[in-house]
């Protein structure tokens, strides 16, 4: 009787500890998922002042534009050239246009930066989940495995029970 009592509380740690093993592993994963979750909110932080960053510069160029266009209208000014006719239209024209094309590249470098690392977030984010997933699918077969192994031991104390049973029914037959 006390084999049968030692394999039935083998069991019960069995269960026990698997069902730890298992809360711990989901825990794990959990706690991996929401620090990959912060990351991410910081990545995304980092790709909303990529714009304003690059929404900056383009302003700052502007004024660089409107600096040099201006300093083009004095010099041409001081040298009795109309600054609204012919070639001195078009060189203001042209730094216009060449500071708008500019300023294109300049959002369009901070436009591709942002959704640079707004993919790196999603990336982060679906890392987590599937971190999360594989935690909860490692810890349901650690449930499972101890379960079973629970099962195997409250059988093969059962069984050997049941051998000494048989064992001590079974007349002795003896010469002599």
């Amino acid at each position: 009787m006390a084999v049968w009592i030692a394999y039935a509380a083998l069991a019960g740690y069995q269960l026990i500890s698997g069902a730890q093993q298992a809360e711990a592993t989901r825990e794990h994963a959990k706690l991996t998922k929401d620090i990959n979750d912060l990351n991410a909110d910081y990545v995304e932080q980092d790709a909303f002042q990529a714009e304003a960053d690059g929404a900056t510069e383009e302003a700052r160029y502007q004024s660089q534009i409107d600096e040099v266009i201006g300093d083009q209208k004095v010099a041409l000014a001081s040298q009795n050239v109309d600054i609204n006719f012919g070639t001195a239209k078009e060189l203001q024209t042209e730094t216009r246009i060449t500071g708008f094309l500019n300023q294109l590249d300049i959002r369009n470098q901070a436009a591709a930066k942002a959704r640079g690392l707004k993919t790196q977030a999603r990336n982060i984010r679906l890392q987590g989940s599937q971190i999360e997933a594989q935690g909860n699918m490692n810890a349901n077969a650690i449930q499972s495995a101890s379960m079973l192994n629970a099962a195997s031991s409250s059988i093969s104390g059962y069984s050997n029970y049941q051998d000494r049973l048989d064992k001590l029914k079974t007349p002795k037959t003896g010469a002599g």
